[in-house]
C-alpha cells in the first residue's frame, strides 16, 4: 500500500502523475512494486478457492484506481491480476476432478463472486473510447461470462441447464440494452449456443418421462421461447447483425420446437404435431410481420409431409371403431 500511495504522488508529485506528461520512472517503478508486493500477500495469507477471490479483489481495486490516475502501467498491472485469476480460478476453483454434476458449496461461492468483480472491472477498464481500451473492457466481461457459463455447466442439473443458459442470455441482451453496452450481445449469441447444445444433448445416458413424453422435451421448450425474445429484444443497435441474428434466432427457435415435438410424440403422431407448428407459424404472420416466420412454417409443413409420406401411410393400428391411425393423421 506504501508503494502505490508513492506512486500516487502523495504531496508534491500529486500533480505529475495526473498530468498528461510522462510518468516518473520512479513513480511506475513503485507501482509495479506496489503491485508485486499485492500479489505476495494474497499468496501468502489465502488459500484454495479464496486465492482467486482476493486476486481478483486486487484487480478491482487496481481497476478503480486506474480510472482516476488513468495510468498504462497500473492498467497493466490488473490485466496481468486478472490473467493470474483466471489461471487460478481453472485450476482450483473449478474443481475439474470432481464428478460429474457433484455440487461443491466452495464452487456455488466463488464462481459468482468472480464474476461479478470481472463485470465491474470491465466497466472501469475502458480508459478512452479507443480499439486497444474497447478490447481490454470486452476481455474482462467475456470473462465473467464464462465464469457464470461454467457455473451453469458444472452446478445447474441436467435437465435444468437449457432453462438456465437460455435465462442468462435472456439477463445479458437486457442488461446490454439498459447498458448500452452492445459487445454483451455477443456473449448472448454464446450463451443461447449453449442453451441449444444442452437442450439437444440432455439425459440420453438414463432419460426421464413424463408418462411417455421425454422430459428432455420439456428442458427444450424454454429455449425455444427465450430464442423468440432475445429475436425481438435483442440489445443491439447495428441494423445489419439485428437482422441476421433476429433470422438465426427465429430459424433456431423453430428448428428447437420442431425437436421437441419429435422426441414428445410418438411416431404417428410426429408429424401431425408439426403441422400444426407450422400453422401456428403461418398464422403468426398476421400479428407479426415478419417474413422469416413464414418460410419456416413452410419447412416445417414440408417436413411434416415427408415424414407422413415415410411414416403415416403404412400404419396398420386401428385407433377407434374401425378407424385407423392413418386414416386419421393422414387426414389431419
Amino acid at each position: 500500500m506504501v508503494f502505490y500511495l508513492n506512486s500516487l504522488g502523495i504531496a508534491e508529485r500529486w500533480k505529475e502523475f495526473f498530468s498528461e506528461r510522462p510518468e516518473s520512472p520512479i513513480l511506475i517503478w513503485q507501482s509495479y512494486a506496489g503491485a508485486f508486493a499485492a500479489g505476495s500477500a494474497v499468496w501468502a495469507l489465502f488459500s484454495h478457492d479464496w486465492t482467486a477471490v482476493a486476486l481478483c479483489g486486487v484487480m478491482l481495486a487496481l481497476a478503480a484506481l486506474c480510472r482516476r490516475a488513468e495510468s498504462k502501467h497500473v492498467q497493466m498491472q490488473y490485466a496481468l491480476f486478472g490473467v493470474a485469476t483466471v489461471y487460478r480460478a481453472v485450476v482450483f476453483n473449478l474443481h475439474l476432478e470432481t464428478p460429474a454434476h457433484a455440487h461443491l458449496t466452495s464452487r456455488i461461492i466463488t464462481l459468482p463472486i468472480l464474476g461479478v468483480v470481472f463485470y465491474l472491472t470491465a466497466k472501469l477498464a475502458a480508459l478512452r473510447n479507443d480499439p486497444e481500451q474497447r478490447v481490454l473492457r470486452g476481455a474482462f466481461a467475456a470473462t465473467g461470462t464464462a465464469l457464470f457459463g461454467a457455473l451453469i455447466w458444472y452446478e445447474v442439473p441436467e435437465l435444468w441447464q437449457p432453462l438456465a443458459y437460455i435465462a442468462f442470455a435472456v439477463i445479458l441482451s437486457e442488461a446490454g440494452r439498459a447498458l448500452e453496452y452492445c459487445a454483451i450481445a455477443w456473449h448472448s449469441h454464446a450463451v443461447t449456443a449453449a442453451a441449444i447444445f444442452t437442450a439437444l444433448t440432455a439425459d440420453y445416458d438414463a432419460p426421464h418421462y413424463w408418462h411417455t413424453i421425454a422430459a428432455r422435451a420439456f428442458a427444450a421448450l424454454p429455449v425455444a421461447a427465450g430464442c423468440y425474445w432475445l429475436a425481438k429484444r435483442l440489445g443491439v443497435s447495428n441494423p445489419r447483425h439485428l437482422e441476421l441474428a433476429r433470422m438465426a434466432y427465429t430459424w433456431a427457435a423453430a428448428g428447437v420446437m420442431v425437436w421437441a415435438l419429435y422426441e414428445a410424440l410418438r411416431t404417428p403422431w410426429i408429424a401431425v404435431g408439426w403441422i400444426f407448428f407450422a400453422v401456428a407459424l403461418a398464422l403468426s404472420t398476421r400479428f407479426i410481420k415478419y417474413q422469416q416466420l413464414a418460410w419456416q412454417a413452410n419447412a416445417v409443413a414440408a417436413g411434416a409431409f415427408f415424414q407422413t409420406f415415410q411414416c403415416n401411410l403404412t400404419l396398420e393400428q386401428i385407433l377407434w371403431r374401425g378407424a385407423s391411425t392413418r386414416l386419421f393423421t393422414v387426414g389431419i
